[in-house]
């Protein structure tokens, strides 16, 4: 993603009796020049080169600075569940 997007995540991810159960990604601040769909399809990408399996969730972050910014939502880290697939 660090080629596609122009950020190096950090990832982490949980197996659960041999199923990729969740994977995380949590970004330093939103990839610059990047949509939510461009996103969530370089996750896909990533995950499925990287793992072979497709995860029952996946978990994309962004760090939001502290009190110098002004968010409808201020939560830092923001979490925000983009992708649910079903098995």
């Amino acid at each position: 993603m660090n080629k596609t997007l122009g950020a190096k995540p950090f990832v982490g991810f949980n197996w659960q009796n041999g199923m990729l159960v969740e994977v995380s990604i949590v970004f330093d601040a939103y990839p610059a020049n990047s949509t939510f769909p461009q996103i969530s399809a370089a996750a896909k990408i990533a995950i499925a080169a990287r793992f072979k399996q497709t995860p029952k969730q996946i978990l994309i972050g962004f760090r939001v600075e502290g009190a110098n910014v002004i968010t409808e939502h201020a939560v830092s880290p923001l979490f925000i569940n983009l992708i649910t697939t079903t098995p």
